[in-house]
């Protein structure tokens, strides 16, 4: 019996501690449009290239999430499942020195954390470098996570 409360209790401090140790969403901003943009500081990894590595979120105000679900729906009905979206997350790679930046992966997600659909970019390591467009989101979080940048 004793055996048991202690399983229980160590698997309800497990969930405890997971749960506690979420995500800490940093906004970086909102676009013209109203979508609010975040990184997740615990993702940001440096590697040894000079690329930053990391996990950005976009989250859509109501009308711009609302014409969105209805422009997929329009496409093709089977899209109704995207009746529950909420936000994107975009995983990011950024080379500090040249200002260029790639997405590697993307997913979007229900407002209950549900996947709806993922893609991922199967590219050589030279491939899919982009400049940072002035404003955008990508310039934005190079500001924000390379060393040293000023705008």
């Amino acid at each position: 019996m004793k055996t048991t409360h202690f399983i229980l209790f160590a698997v309800g401090m497990v969930f405890l501690v997971s749960q506690a140790e979420g995500t800490e969403w940093i906004s970086t901003g909102t676009s013209p449009l109203g979508s609010e943009f975040f990184y997740d500081r615990e993702t940001l990894t440096s590697l040894p290239n000079g690329i930053i590595k990391l996990l950005a979120k976009m989250t859509y105000p109501n009308e711009g999430r609302n014409q969105f679900i209805r422009h997929l729906i329009s496409r093709d009905p089977r899209y109704k499942y995207y009746e529950s979206f909420s936000y994107t997350l975009s995983s990011y790679e950024i080379k500090c020195a040249i200002k260029e930046f790639r997405i590697t992966a993307i997913s979007n997600h229900s407002s209950d954390g549900q996947e709806l659909d993922s893609f991922t970019y199967k590219r050589q390591p030279s491939e899919g470098w982009l400049p940072m467009p002035p404003m955008s989101i990508a310039e934005t979080l190079y500001y924000t996570v390379c060393p040293s940048q000023e705008k």
